[in-house]
C-alpha cells in the first residue's frame, strides 16, 4: 500500500511495502513533483492548490504489478471530486463502494465528508489521471451566484447528496485538449503555475458545466464561450503578464483583444475564477517578490515603482496582504 499524503503543504508519498521506494521532491512555484521510481511503478505525481482551495493532482504513471494507493487529504477538499481519466482503467474506493473509473471518462463524485480515496490499479497500466478536489458549494457562491440560483440537483450537493454518488460523463475534445496540456506542461514558476491554475479550474467549470445549468437570475454572459473568445480571454492574461508595470485600461484591453468589455470581464473570472484587477494584483506582487528575493539592491519604492504603484505605502500594504509580511523583511 502507498499512501499519498497531502494535507500539509509539502506531499509525502510513503510505502508500507516497498522499502525500495524512491521518491524525489521537486517544488517549483508551490507546485510540487514528486518522481517515483520502484519496482512497483515508475512516474509521476504533481500536486498543488489555488488560492480559492481548489486542489489538483496530476497522476502520470506505468505500474508494473498490481498496487493499491491511498490518498489522504485535509476537510477542505469535501463537497466534489473530479477524476478526468486519459489512461488505462482504474478502481476506485469511497466510503465503502467501488468505482470502475474507465478511460476517456469524467467522474464527478459529492461528499459532505473528505473521506480518503483508494485507487487499485492492475500490473502493467499506464495511469493518466487528474483529480481534482474542492468544496464545491463554496466555490460557486463565492464566485458567480446566491443560493437560489442554483439549480435543484446542484444545490441538494450542499448537503452532501447527489442522485449517484459519481457520476459518469464522457470527455468531449476540449477537456482532453486540457488534461494533455496539464500532463505535459514544460513550463517554469510563474507561468506554469498560472497555466495550470486556469487549465484546472476550466476542467472545474467543464465538469459544473455537465451538472446542470445555472438561471439566469444573475450576470454570466460567459457561461457560454466559443473557443475564439477563450483563446481571446488567454491573451488578456497574457498581455496582463506582460505589462504588468503599466497594464492597458481594461476598455483598451477588450478593443486589443476583440472583446466588448463585458464580455470579457465575466468571461476572465470564468475562465480564472477572479477578476482581472485580482489577477493584475496577484501578477505585480509575484514580480515585487522576485525583484526583492533575487535582486537586494532595490529598495522597496524602487519595487513598488518597477511593478506598477505610484505609491510605496499602498505598495507595501497589498504586499503584506499577500504574503502576510512587509517587503522590507526581503530587503
Amino acid at each position: 500500500m502507498y499512501t499519498f499524503h497531502y494535507f500539509n503543504k509539502e506531499p509525502i508519498l510513503s510505502s508500507e511495502e516497498d522499502s525500495a521506494l524512491t521518491c524525489n521532491l521537486l517544488t517549483d512555484c508551490d507546485i510540487f513533483k514528486i518522481e517515483v521510481s520502484s519496482e512497483s511503478m515508475d512516474g509521476s505525481f504533481t500536486y498543488s492548490k489555488t488560492a480559492d482551495n481548489i486542489y489538483y493532482l496530476f497522476m502520470d504513471l506505468q505500474v508494473h504489478e498490481d498496487v493499491n494507493i491511498c490518498f489522504k487529504g485535509d476537510a477542505s477538499r469535501k463537497g466534489m471530486c473530479l477524476f478526468y481519466n486519459i489512461g488505462d482503467c482504474l478502481s476506485l474506493q469511497i466510503l465503502d463502494k467501488k468505482h470502475a473509473l474507465s478511460s476517456e471518462n469524467l467522474y464527478i463524485g459529492m461528499s459532505k465528508s473528505s473521506d480518503n480515496l483508494n485507487f487499485a490499479i492492475s500490473e502493467n497500466t499506464g495511469v493518466k489521471l487528474i483529480l481534482i478536489q474542492t468544496d464545491f458549494v463554496e466555490l460557486v457562491e463565492e464566485n458567480f451566484c446566491v443560493n437560489a440560483s442554483l439549480p435543484t440537483n446542484i444545490s441538494k450537493a450542499k448537503g452532501g447528496f447527489y442522485d449517484k454518488f459519481v457520476q459518469k460523463k464522457a470527455l468531449n475534445g476540449q477537456m482532453r485538449g486540457l488534461i494533455n496540456k496539464c500532463l505535459t506542461n514544460s513550463q517554469e514558476g510563474l507561468e506554469r503555475k498560472m497555466n495550470l491554475e486556469a487549465h484546472c479550474k476550466e476542467l472545474t467549470a467543464l465538469a459544473i458545466g455537465t451538472i446542470g445549468k445555472y438561471k439566469t437570475t444573475y450576470d454570466n454572459t460567459a457561461a457560454v464561450l466559443t473557443n475564439k473568445e477563450r483563446e481571446a480571454i488567454h491573451a488578456v492574461a497574457k498581455i496582463l503578464e506582460e505589462k504588468y508595470s503599466n497594464p492597458p485600461l481594461q476598455t483598451e484591453l477588450a478593443r486589443e483583444v476583440g472583446l466588448n468589455l463585458n464580455k470579457m470581464t465575466s468571461g476572465f473570472k470564468l475562465i480564472y475564477g477572479q477578476t482581472i484587477n485580482k489577477y493584475l494584483l496577484k501578477v505585480r506582487m509575484s514580480k515585487a517578490k522576485s525583484l526583492l528575493v533575487i535582486d537586494n539592491d532595490f529598495t522597496v519604492g524602487e519595487v513598488a515603482e518597477a511593478v506598477g504603484f505610484s505609491h510605496a505605502s499602498y505598495f507595501i500594504k497589498k504586499f503584506k496582504e499577500s504574503y502576510g509580511e512587509t517587503p522590507g523583511v526581503f530587503v
